[in-house]
């Protein structure tokens, strides 16, 4: 019985690393500095144009692990500081005062 659980054991270790690894990966490509941005149109499953609060729209990636069933127009995401890739997406309940810092005309 305890050869048995040493073999699941040893099993089971690769899985765990590579589990550990592809968080570090996923965690890595979200980077630790966020923009935040709003959608404003889908192009395709992989593709979308977001504006952020302070400069112009861009077209930029969505990532694979974003769920796409919350992406809708309007909604506010969180962008990759350097690629503007699309990373996650806020619910409204978690970003209650975001859209009032957004500069929708420039002061003359």
């Amino acid at each position: 019985m305890e050869e048995e659980y040493i073999q699941n054991q040893e099993r089971l270790r690769p899985s765990e690393e590579k589990t550990q690894e592809d968080r570090e990966k996923v965690d890595e490509l979200r980077g630790t500095p966020m923009g935040v941005g709003t959608l404003e149109e889908i192009i395709d499953d992989s593709h979308a144009i977001v504006s952020s609060a302070v400069g112009p729209e861009h077209y930029v990636c969505i990532l694979s692990f974003v769920d796409k069933d919350l992406l809708e127009p309007g909604c506010t995401v969180l962008t990759h500081h350097k690629s503007l890739a699309v990373v996650g997406v806020l619910q409204d309940k978690t970003d209650p005062l975001v859209n009032v810092m957004k500069v929708d005309k420039a002061p003359l």
